[in-house]
């Protein structure tokens, strides 16, 4: 009888752990209870607790981080315009000295500007007086309410028969004026200096006229040889 007995606990721990090599990986495990339960057991009845648990092997998903190295990058701005071009150089004025100005103011307001330019010279002056009227340094030193009066001098030069690059502001054909000219309704005396330039081809409400520069100067800057840029 005790040698059934180990015959039968030898059979029971000869199961070994299978892993078949063809199928999904499964692991099966066997555990067998102790002799002694065997013994305590009814003879017709055997008692085995099995095991059986099957992993399989699956791909792996993409993880949603290692998908940032592989994001299509972002799209560089724009590259800033070009800088506009350089406004042609202005014609070269003979200011008129203030003793003559003030001698001789008339005289120079009806003769200071041809007739050809006369149209040009009203429109220059009238941004002229807009810009200056607008400018709160110039409200300060010179008051409420002024305006651009007679013209002292003046120089032209037609796009038309300049030389060069110098009548082309971009790909606009100009004509270029300087005017010095009395500032007229100030708490003081004091004259400016305005530079603009027309577009031959543009005839609309500004008539082509554009303001490129502008100083002012009263009576003691004049003498000093001084003036304030007026920004634009």
């Amino acid at each position: 009888m005790h040698s059934i007995i180990s015959l039968v606990v030898a059979t029971i721990a000869a199961v070994a752990v299978e892993i078949p090599c063809c199928q999904s990986f499964t692991i099966r495990t066997t555990t067998s209870l102790h002799p002694q339960s065997i013994l305590s057991s009814s003879p017709h009845q055997c008692y085995r607790y099995s095991h059986t648990s099957s992993t399989r092997l699956r791909p792996s998903s993409p993880s949603p981080w290692s998908q940032l190295n592989h994001s299509t990058p972002a799209t560089p701005p724009p590259p800033p315009p070009p800088p506009p071009s350089s406004p042609p150089p202005q014609p070269k004025l003979k200011r008129i000295p203030l003793p003559v100005a003030l001698a001789g103011g008339l005289f120079l307001f009806a003769t200071s500007v041809p007739p050809s330019q006369k149209k040009f010279a009203r429109k220059l002056l009238a941004l002229s007086e807009e810009t200056l009227r607008s400018d709160p340094t110039i409200a300060m030193e010179l008051g409420m309410g002024i305006e651009a009066g007679g013209v002292f001098a003046s120089s032209y030069i037609d796009g038309a028969g300049s030389d060069g690059a110098d009548a082309l502001w971009g790909e606009r054909t100009v004509d270029r004026l300087v005017l010095q000219f009395q500032i007229n309704g100030g708490a003081t005396w004091a004259q400016g200096v305005a530079y603009g330039v027309q577009d031959r081809n543009d005839c609309g409400e500004d008539d082509g006229v554009t303001l490129l520069a502008l100083e002012v100067a009263n009576m003691d800057a004049v003498l000093n040889g001084q003036s304030f840029q007026v920004p634009l």
